[in-house]
């Protein structure tokens, strides 16, 4: 076993894996387990065998990672199974263990061991790829000329490279998982040899190349050979008829001079040479018409309607018994089915498979399209512009009016109402799951979600909203979805983050995916550990899963979790409310204001103020609101305002109250040219008058007057009555 993996109680197993799987996504597949390390297992070519052990830090995460069983990583489902170090010991005796702890590389790729020859191997090019472009991949590097073999024989996703020099070659393994296009791609060493036996391959299934004379006979010719060390190597073949040709490949590198290359042949059966390496191979002299190199006929075909939960294994199970050569899945936008391509090696083949056009996978029928390999892939799946869109509304409302008066009247068929509910103007009720979305539904989706100036908290937000909507009207697939777009931004808010987990186990959890939705209720309590919706639903989801000493676990935690938030969350509000008590109480110092001095008095206390209010701050201009009785003796009557600010004049105030005749006053003399304001000095004990013309922070501030209650008070009476002349004397024997 290489390295030391401490102590290994803690294993599972991982079946099903891609093959080429990185322990980055490992990681993210078991998102939530604490992992010590990850060992992906290869046989005895160093080929990847889909499988690896991954040493984690407790049983809590052994449970943890056994709930990703049957879960999909890309569109793969894996199987997730409890190990121990005697079975991972035994398979790193039978096979060879490849470690990963720090680095994602492949250890044979950074040690130089024998290797000697600088040709390198690349794995997982997309199907389409050209020399070009594996030349601008390795961009800095100095490739010998020809040097660039793309196995063709199938698509593979292989191909060959020399260079110049082993310094440009040992280089060329540090492009080892970089990107070509959406693709990442694994550089491994390789030899001469193993070149020439792959355009050897190629040679034998793809070289045979018909002649235009007029016999229409057969030529055969040898496109590109690797010469080796002091190794020559020759071929070609003759046509018969008036179509003949030879070609003969000499490459010697270190053996002394090279051979000429002679080829002879007419109309096009003939041709040059194309050697992989000119610094191995001998010159070309041609005396007949240049044959390019053959391509491979591609029998490709799309594949649309595919279900979300559908695997490579599923769409193989539809083609049978016709077997693809090659499967590949496109990203798609957000939403979305995922859309297939499948390759078959001969034209009955794809002849056969296109006769399950329309049939069923699973509750989806599927379409298939055949596609020609002339760049038309890209072109098909390209989403229209708002522009294409317009046009093609147009074109097709000038073709009802064309063939309005073909139709009978009152009536369209039925493909016209269909794709007309589609239509999101008509639009009655939410897509269902997977469902293909009309094109102008994707342009609507295209701009709403494709905006560069928001930030991932932004969007996570916007995905926990749609999903939401999603939820209410029980699209709960689409609303796993939107939710998983939304944790994806991996925004800075565990908030918004614990509240997308959780609302995805419940959308799970409504589906039957117990494991999923105890799942994502962990990894809710992983962002923010007192989230109690998070566990209630953990509770629930363990009721389902008959784990019962699990939910009284749940529920006991839960409530102590909820029993602390409500402690912290009332310490916060008293140490806020006590602060704010504080800066008004500054603010009032600060005036020259002068407070009751009684201890027993609350003045924020609103449950003891008749005006049911307290003095405020107003945070904006740092002013203050008071509230205010004003004391009618004459009748026992007063009147509270909850709300005066400290710059309103009094004559404002009273010219609202006195707008109309109070209906205790029946001798209507309590007018606002009649009444007089009064307060009480505490210094002098007497009433004193106030002028309607100052304001309520400049009454506050006259000498004697002191706040009481917290609530100003002033006494209003009509100057010079006798009621009032009987109640000044009264006052001031007191």
């Amino acid at each position: 076993m290489n390295g030391s993996y401490g102590n290994t109680n803690f294993i599972v197993r991982l079946r099903g894996l891609p093959w080429n799987t990185t322990q980055t996504e490992v990681q993210n597949f078991l998102q939530g387990c604490k992992i010590r390390q990850t060992n992906f297992v290869t046989n005895d070519q160093g080929r990847v065998t889909g499988e690896c052990f991954v040493v984690l830090e407790s049983n809590e995460d052994v449970d943890l990672a056994k709930s990703f069983h049957q879960k999909n990583l890309g569109s793969r489902y894996i199987e997730v199974f409890e190990s121990n170090a005697d079975e991972m010991a035994q398979m790193t005796k039978n096979t060879n263990i490849n470690t990963h702890q720090n680095s994602d590389s492949n250890s044979s790729n950074t040690t130089n061991d024998n290797w000697r020859e600088p040709v390198v191997r690349l794995r997982g090019l997309p199907y389409n790829s050209s020399k070009e472009d594996v030349t601008r991949f390795f961009d800095g590097l100095d490739i010998a000329q020809n040097g660039v073999h793309i196995s063709s024989s199938k698509p593979a996703g292989e191909a060959f490279v020399a260079f110049m020099n082993m310094d440009n070659a040992l280089r060329a393994l540090e492009f080892n998982r970089m990107n070509m296009g959406h693709r990442y791609i694994e550089v491994f060493k390789s030899t001469y040899a193993e070149a020439r036996a792959s355009i050897m391959n190629d040679t034998q299934s793809m070289a045979r190349q018909r002649g235009s004379g007029p016999n229409q006979n057969y030529g055969q010719q040898r496109q590109e050979n690797f010469g080796g060390y002091g190794r020559s190597m020759s071929g070609g073949s003759s046509g018969g008829g008036n179509n003949s040709g030879y070609n003969n490949n000499s490459m010697n590198q270190y053996d002394g001079p090279p051979q000429n290359n002679y080829n002879y042949g007419g109309n096009g059966n003939g041709g040059n040479n194309y050697p992989m390496n000119n610094q191995m191979s001998g010159t070309s002299n041609s005396s007949g018409g240049a044959m390019k190199r053959p391509m491979a006929v591609s029998f490709t075909m799309k594949i649309r309607g595919v279900p979300f939960e559908a695997g490579e294994k599923e769409v193989f199970e539809f083609f049978s018994p016709v077997v693809p050569i090659r499967l590949e899945q496109e990203n798609t936008p957000r939403g979305k089915p995922p859309i297939w391509y499948a390759e078959f090696g001969s034209r009955e083949e794809a002849t056969e498979a296109l006769t399950f056009h329309k049939k069923y996978m699973g509750t989806r029928y599927i379409e298939l399209l055949p596609l020609y390999d002339d760049g038309n892939r890209s072109k098909m799946m390209a989403t229209p512009t708002p522009e294409e869109l317009d046009r093609q509304l147009d074109e097709f409302i000038d073709k009802l009016v064309e063939d309005k008066d073909h139709l009978p009247a009152g009536e369209l068929d039925d493909a016209f109402w269909k794709d007309l509910e589609r239509h999101p103007f008509f639009l009655k009720e939410m897509p269902d799951d997977g469902a293909e979305l009309h094109p102008a539904m994707e342009a609507l989706q295209a701009l709403k979600w494709d905006d560069d100036d928001d930030t991932p908290l932004d969007k996570a937000n916007k995905y926990k909203e749609e999903g939401n909507k999603y939820y209410e009207y029980k699209k709960y697939r689409n609303a796993i979805i939107a939710y998983t777009e939304g944790i994806k931004q991996r925004c800075s808010d565990p908030t918004i983050n614990a509240i997308l987990f959780c609302n995805r186990a419940t959308a799970n959890f409504y589906l039957g995916n117990y494991r999923s939705a105890l799942r994502d209720c962990v990894l809710s309590r992983k962002c923010k550990s007192d989230h109690l919706k998070a566990f209630i639903k953990g509770a629930e989801a363990c009721m389902k899963l008959e784990k019962y000493k699990d939910v009284q676990i749940w529920c006991s935690t839960g409530l102590t979790k909820e029993k602390e938030r409500n402690e912290r969350k009332q310490q916060g509000r008293e140490r806020k409310q006590k602060s704010e008590h504080t800066k008004v109480l500054n603010a009032i110092r600060q005036r020259n204001i002068h407070l009751e001095e009684d201890p027993t008095i609350d003045i924020f206390n609103i449950s003891t103020n008749p005006a049911g209010s307290c003095v405020q701050l107003n945070e904006s201009d740092q002013t203050l609101t008071f509230p205010v009785v004003f004391l009618y003796p004459e009748y026992a009557q007063t009147d509270y305002i909850k709300e005066f600010h400290e710059n309103t004049k009094l004559i404002d105030q009273l010219s609202v109250m006195f707008e109309s005749r109070a209906p205790w006053d029946e001798e209507g003399k309590y007018t606002l040219n009649q009444i007089g304001i009064y307060y009480e000095d505490q210094n002098k004990h007497e009433l004193k008058t106030v002028s309607s013309d100052k304001t309520l922070l400049e009454v506050l501030q006259l000498p004697g007057f002191v706040i009481q209650l917290g609530m100003p008070s002033f006494i209003i009476m009509v100057p010079n009555s006798p009621f009032a002349n009987h109640y000044l004397k009264m006052y001031s024997t007191l």
